[in-house]
């Protein structure tokens, strides 16, 4: 897949360590080229949103869920034109069938799904905590593709504004 970063080779260095080899990628990451450059204009963010949407649905019909997909995962080849490719499988699971359903919670909490988050049950709509009894219902138990979607929508909302999609303090997202 074209817009995924290329597995070259792997090596176990010893019993406690193991290198993989990808190819290299030139342009630095996503979330670089924003903090240097400011935000995206929208023609380029809808080419990056392309290859990304090809380079997960690649991953999903071969039954991997990323889980980590954030500006610093999406690294820049080139910008004339422009491509981009996915990277850091570090958290990436397999899913054996359709009734297996990913149960660890993981990725960046910026970017991460509400159903990933641990404690997203006790937040409302607005992203005020609730009281015990006002708490909505969640099952923590299950989740799929769905959760890189929602990252996607996110990194791709720092790509147009550079801010993230959420009010952070100290590099930790917060709605208070």
């Amino acid at each position: 897949q074209p817009n995924i970063v290329q597995y070259i080779e792997h090596f176990e260095w010893d019993a406690h360590q193991f290198f993989i080899i990808m190819e290299y990628i030139p342009g630095g990451d996503l979330g670089k080229l924003v903090q240097e450059n400011n935000a995206i204009r929208e023609p380029y963010v809808k080419v990056m949103a392309r290859q990304l949407v090809d380079a997960l649905g690649y991953l999903h019909d071969n039954k991997i869920t990323h889980r980590d997909v954030k500006p610093d995962n999406i690294l820049i080849h080139s910008t004339a034109p422009l491509v981009v490719k996915l990277t850091d499988f570090g958290l990436s699971k397999m899913i054996d069938t359709e009734q297996t359903f990913l149960k660890t919670f993981c990725g960046t909490l910026l970017y991460c799904a509400p159903e990933v988050y641990s404690e997203y049950s006790t937040y409302d709509d607005q992203g005020h905590r609730v009281r015990q009894r006002d708490r909505r219902p969640v099952n923590r138990e299950r989740y799929d593709h769905a959760v890189d979607i929602w990252s996607l929508g996110g990194v791709l909302f720092y790509a147009l504004s550079a801010s993230p999609p959420f009010p952070v303090k100290n590099g930790i997202s917060y709605t208070e």
